[in-house]
């Protein structure tokens, strides 16, 4: 959302920029920050998977450690 934000931003300040100075290829600055926008959503998202995909991996290892604590405690637990 936040890089969408920013391109938008990006945009309008180079279609203003184009106005006043024809030097400016607003057609070929607006593709460039669509693409950049692009990667900078990718990166976010590549970082949102691997911290859920370490999420997982703490949860199953804890979920281990706590069947192993039941299994030991059932094995030597005189109730």
């Amino acid at each position: 959302m936040w890089n969408s934000t920013v391109g938008f931003l990006k945009k309008a300040w180079i279609k203003l920029k184009g106005l006043f100075d024809d030097d400016i290829n607003v057609d070929v600055e607006m593709a460039k920050i669509d693409a950049d926008t692009r990667a900078a959503d990718a990166a976010e998202e590549q970082q949102r998977q691997q911290a859920i995909v370490e999420r997982q991996r703490r949860r199953s290892k804890r979920k281990e450690q706590i069947e192993a604590n039941r299994v030991e405690m059932q094995k030597g637990g005189n109730w």
